[in-house]
């Protein structure tokens, strides 16, 4: 029970870390390319200084919010990897199982909260792109509940 729990604690935290990076680096993209079409003389470069100062503000600012996002990621997670453990006990496919469920999760929160709130909340999120590397990291997410909660034989 408790490799379950710190399974579930770690995949919760590496898919908060990833998908705010992801938010950040999307934001950044869009962020230069309107820039160097307002300002006309070409591209727009952000130093790595700024990228870093931008991903870590992003980091701490979206589990510091009214709702962190976390909050909303956990539960999804949870529910998620719970149905792709009685899933997997019928039907087998049990790292299958768990990285589908952590993709749809993701994907079913950002749907929940479009329908709440009228957006999806995280801007990174709302284009094709920016939406398809959220499921992904929810499917890594999965995944790494997987084979953090397997049989271990020697």
């Amino acid at each position: 029970m408790f490799r379950r729990i710190m399974a579930f604690l770690i995949s919760v935290a590496v898919a908060i870390a990833l998908a705010s990076i992801a938010h950040s680096l999307v934001i950044q993209s869009a962020w230069t390319l309107a820039a160097s079409h307002a300002d006309g003389a070409g591209p727009v470069a952000l130093s790595i200084a700024d990228r870093l100062s931008w991903i870590w503000h992003d980091l701490v600012g979206m589990e510091t919010n009214d709702v962190p996002f976390g909050a909303a990621v956990a539960p999804a997670l949870f529910l998620g990897l719970m149905i792709a453990g009685q899933v997997s006990r019928f039907v087998g496919l049990r790292t299958l199982a768990y990285s589908s469920a952590g993709a749809v999760s993701i994907f079913a929160m950002f749907m929940a909260i479009k329908a709440t709130q009228g957006t999806i909340g995280l801007a990174g999120a709302r284009s094709v792109f920016g939406m398809s590397v959220q499921v992904a990291i929810g499917a890594l997410a999965g995944l790494m509940f997987a084979r953090l909660t397997s049989s271990r034989e020697l």
